[in-house]
């Protein structure tokens, strides 16, 4: 099992190692099979990062913006309207 902030950790280097691109899928589906306990099925089956471990990570990249249309988190672009999905 990870902590959140474990998970926010390991999130933040995929993050960095990926050149400032993580797609929510690969994070969700690596967390789960590393039995990590951050990882949660929706209402509809889709696997989702859990809230605290995503809340962790946030507030270790506070200038990362979710692209909704590609999920993936990546760098705020300056075209990019405020808020942190896009």
């Amino acid at each position: 099992m990870m902590t959140s902030d474990q998970a926010a950790q390991w999130m933040e280097e995929q993050y960095l190692l990926f050149n400032h691109v993580l797609y929510q899928d690969y994070v969700a589906s690596c967390l789960l099979h590393a039995e990590s306990g951050q990882t949660y099925f929706d209402k509809s089956a889709n696997l989702c990062v859990a809230k605290d471990a995503l809340k962790q990570f946030r507030k270790r990249l506070p200038d990362i913006v979710y692209d909704r249309r590609e999920k993936c988190w990546r760098d705020r672009l300056e075209s990019d309207q405020p808020g942190r999905q896009q």
